[in-house]
């Protein structure tokens, strides 16, 4: 089941997050005002079953170490046209099945040596219209499956 909920601005949250809610797979916030970090650890957390997250054009300035840690089953995830600058180096934590990550237009400058290396199942990484010169030889760890 889909959740489109783009070009939303909440207030609070639209879904009842005190019950679990299995049924729900994608989950669709495009063009929205979300920025806080409560807003995947905490208000999300009775979605298990969630396999695509688009963030899109939103607000998000800084990705915190476990901030996805409860989306065991997240295969996607799009977090482009944000305000993102800072990623922790343990901001994507629990992503043991993530396959596609786009991280384009942010104003990221760096990336944390081994921002990668929990992302074992990770076979697309886009980093388009960012500001990074630099990336660590160490920043991917063992990635069989990314195409590079």
């Amino acid at each position: 089941m889909l959740r489109n909920l783009r070009g939303n601005y909440f207030y609070s949250f639209p879904i009842d997050t005190t019950i679990n809610q299995p049924w729900i797979h994608e989950l669709d916030f495009v063009s929205g005002s979300i920025k806080g970090v409560n807003m995947t650890q905490e208000i999300l957390r009775n979605i298990p079953n969630l396999h695509i997250l688009n963030l899109e054009d939103n607000l998000l300035t800084t990705i915190y170490s476990n901030m996805f840690k409860n989306f065991q089953k997240l295969q996607i995830l799009v977090l482009n046209k944000n305000m993102i600058i800072t990623i922790h180096e343990k901001g994507f934590n629990g992503l043991m099945n993530l396959r596609i990550l786009y991280l384009d237009n942010n104003p990221i400058t760096q990336l944390p040596r081994k921002i990668f290396v929990s992302l074992q199942s990770l076979f697309v990484l886009t980093c388009r219209k960012t500001f990074i010169q630099y990336l660590d030889k160490d920043i991917m760890g063992e990635m069989p499956e990314l195409v590079t």
